[in-house]
């Protein structure tokens, strides 16, 4: 039962360019929850070379049989909806989908997912169109070299970083990361915490 998980919108390089200039570097890359089991897919481990889709492109991948089960509901996601772009749009894409007895991932929003919906399975849309091909090797964002215009106050917490961006909650990694320890965080914005090359932080005066 293979499965395809696709969606056509994404970020653009300006969006992901000020993910980077408000500090939230580890939101650059899709990631993909399975919401029904509450973990995050290793799809770079799955599928390729154990890096994460940029999240200037659209996600087109393949998984074998026993990655998700029929009646699962996924989410991919990627970017920060806090942050807004140069245009006045938030840096987000989010996408749903609910795993059918074939095994096909059909999309929807979260409003209709069987989960919010009383039970009720949602109907491929009429409009989708089927990807062509599905990529079977994935490449992290290369972050832009930017001039950060954000006033940060760095913290050393526990083994992780932690940086205080004016209003913005504190998050947990300056540094992208994509190669996760096996025990994955519930939260995305603690998926740092676990990142095997997370760097520490000391104060900065």
């Amino acid at each position: 039962m293979v499965t395809t998980i696709y969606s056509k919108y994404y970020l653009s390089d300006d969006q992901i360019e000020s993910l980077v200039e408000c500090g939230f570097t580890t939101k650059v890359n899709w990631y993909i929850q399975n919401m029904t089991t509450n973990q995050f897919v290793n799809y770079g481990q799955i599928l390729g070379n154990g890096e994460r889709v940029k999240g200037n492109k659209p996600l087109n991948l393949t998984f074998p049989d026993g990655v998700f089960n029929p009646g699962d509901e996924v989410k991919a996601g990627v970017g920060k909806w806090d942050v807004m772009d140069p245009n006045g749009k938030h840096c987000q894409q989010a996408v749903f989908f609910y795993i059918a007895d074939n095994g096909v991932a059909i999309p929807c929003k979260y409003k209709e997912l069987p989960s919010q919906n009383g039970g009720i399975i949602p109907q491929m849309p009429a409009d989708y169109v089927p990807p062509v091909a599905a990529q079977s090797t994935t490449t992290q964002a290369t972050l832009p070299q930017v001039k950060s215009e954000c006033t940060c106050t760095y913290n050393k917490v526990s083994d992780y970083v932690a940086c205080v961006i004016h209003e913005y909650e504190p998050h947990s990694c300056l540094d992208g990361c994509s190669d996760m320890d096996p025990e994955d965080p519930e939260n995305p914005d603690m998926m740092c915490m676990y990142c095997k090359h997370h760097k520490e932080l000391f104060i900065k005066g």
